[in-house]
């Protein structure tokens, strides 16, 4: 399993996060101004939804930490049933692409508003700005600094 604290999978977790932001933007801006027929070949668009892709595969062998309790769940078919009830459906919906499979079938003008599904995709950005989540990574970072001090020299632990 892969565990929260991992400096590789919180750089990953970054990557999605900003990711997602740009992609909501990108694609509600194109939902919106763009009059050329919507083109699914752009390159930045499939980089969006290969990272998305990745996260959701990702994010089945990832430790959840539960808030109340104070454990944390390393089991790989908990953790699957955590994820398929949770974020799992908001995951998969931005991932289809609605206005592919619509084309041709429904007018451009509407079948370019498939589009703004994706922006279901911002929420991730909330997890960044949960102060609870910034809150708990200070008190950690803090937390191991404090200890390499102490266990480095003991004159400034007695302190």
């Amino acid at each position: 399993m892969i565990s929260t604290s991992n400096p590789v999978y919180q750089i990953w977790k970054i990557v999605i996060i900003i990711t997602s932001f740009i992609a909501c933007f990108s694609y509600a801006y194109k939902a919106m101004h763009v009059d050329e027929k919507y083109s699914s070949k752009d390159d930045y668009e499939i980089y969006f939804e290969i990272t998305q892709l990745l996260d959701v595969f990702i994010t089945f062998f990832v430790e959840y930490h539960y808030p109340m309790q104070q454990r944390i769940e390393r089991r790989f078919l908990q953790l699957c049933k955590l994820y398929l009830h949770g974020q799992f459906l908001v995951d998969v919906i931005a991932i289809i692409p609605f206005y592919a499979i619509f084309e041709g079938l429904i007018d451009y003008q509407y079948n370019r508003l498939f589009l703004l599904i994706k922006i279901v995709r911002i929420t991730r950005g909330f997890e960044l700005m949960s102060t609870k989540v910034f809150m708990t990574q200070v008190k950690s970072h803090f937390s191991k600094k404090i200890m390499s001090l102490i266990q480095n020299n003991e004159e400034h632990a007695n302190d």
